[in-house]
């Protein structure tokens, strides 16, 4: 084996086992500590290579890393923000939220948008802390300006998320059957979809290796699918704000049943 192969082999080897450090690397690089420098040193020890030689490839693709997973994260915002709009601007075709109300969203949007990003570089008892205050001043602007929750993307307006099958569709009304988790029994709800922004998903997957998803009407659901619908819950009727046709964001423990609010896939 050349030295360059060796060096190659050294490096995927240290993405490896190094794949959880980078974020670490990250946080404690400026303050001149490498938590990956030790390990790096011991790779080149082993293939008998230049320990700055592997370090460098080692840095050279962790930057390209963090700069396609901040060129996702950037895609993904714009994604959740088009899609707010979209919703936004159903509702109110749909009768369910007046302009000014929408309009309303669309600036608290922004000021969660910018509360979050205050938040990087906190402790998790601060982010906490900051967290409940906000649930509770959301809690009151809703109240306030008569929002129904579920038009928000987090926190006290985020909705409820119910997972189930497809047992009939109607026009825009949808007989959702739901397992709940850790229960024997069943719920069946009736959804209404009337204004609802609905998304299907395929096994397909982009270039970024994301699943293809793409914009249904009621029409375009069928009896039988698995569907994840976020509204506004009331006993068994839920009024839907956006309802998922396929099994896209459901794994890391979440079966399928009613998960509470705020609950759903994270890309909603």
């Amino acid at each position: 084996m050349s030295q360059a192969q060796t060096v190659v082999v050294a490096v995927a080897l240290l993405c490896l086992i190094g794949a959880g450090a980078g974020a670490a690397y990250a946080a404690t690089d400026t303050a001149g500590s490498n938590p990956v420098s030790g390990l790096a040193a011991a790779i080149a020890a082993k293939f008998n290579l230049n320990t700055g030689d592997v370090q460098a490839v080692f840095d050279e693709q962790r930057s390209k890393m963090e700069s396609q997973r901040r060129s996702q994260m950037v895609g993904m915002e714009a994604q959740r923000q088009q899609e707010s709009k979209d919703v936004l601007a159903k509702a109110v075709a749909g009768g369910k939220l007046t302009q000014a109300q929408a309009d309303l969203i669309a600036a608290k949007e922004g000021e969660l948008s910018a509360a979050k990003k205050s938040l990087d570089g906190k402790t998790f008892q601060e982010r906490r802390t900051a967290m409940q205050a906000q649930e509770k001043s959301l809690q009151q602007w809703l109240k306030d300006n008569n929002i129904p929750a579920g038009y928000l993307s987090c926190g006290a307006g985020a909705g409820r998320g119910v997972v189930g099958t497809v047992q009939a569709v109607s026009g825009n009304s949808i007989t959702l059957v739901s397992q709940k988790m850790g229960a024997d029994g069943e719920t069946t709800y009736t959804v209404d979809a009337g204004a609802a922004l609905i998304k299907k998903i395929t096994k397909d997957t982009d270039q970024s290796g994301r699943p293809v998803e793409s914009a249904i009407n009621v029409g375009g659901i069928a009896v039988g699918d698995t569907i994840m619908v976020r509204g506004t819950v009331s006993g068994t009727n839920i009024d839907a704000i956006t309802i998922v046709d396929g099994r896209k964001g459901y794994g890391r423990g979440m079966g399928s049943g009613d998960h509470g609010r705020g609950s759903g896939p994270k890309n909603w």
